[in-house]
């Protein structure tokens, strides 16, 4: 089984990049997966801790899995 991966150790992990974020707007590309979905809760509570703006988009590639009327 993999490793659990919990807020506090992961904001202690990435503070100094987390800190570089204060003041700025962080874009996160979200095609809802299982590690995009981490991702975007991960940032979503450090958003709130180190003061930075925030947007997600989502997005999903290739895009050949998309038919005509979907694009």
């Amino acid at each position: 089984m993999g490793k659990m991966i919990s807020y506090p150790n992961w904001k202690d992990n990435y503070k100094p990049v987390l800190e570089s974020f204060c003041d700025k707007k962080v874009l996160l590309s979200f095609s809802g997966g299982k590690d995009s979905s981490l991702a975007l809760d991960l940032v979503l509570r450090a958003k709130k801790d180190f003061g930075f703006d925030f947007e997600t988009h989502a997005g999903s590639f290739p895009i050949h899995r998309y038919g005509g009327s979907e694009k």
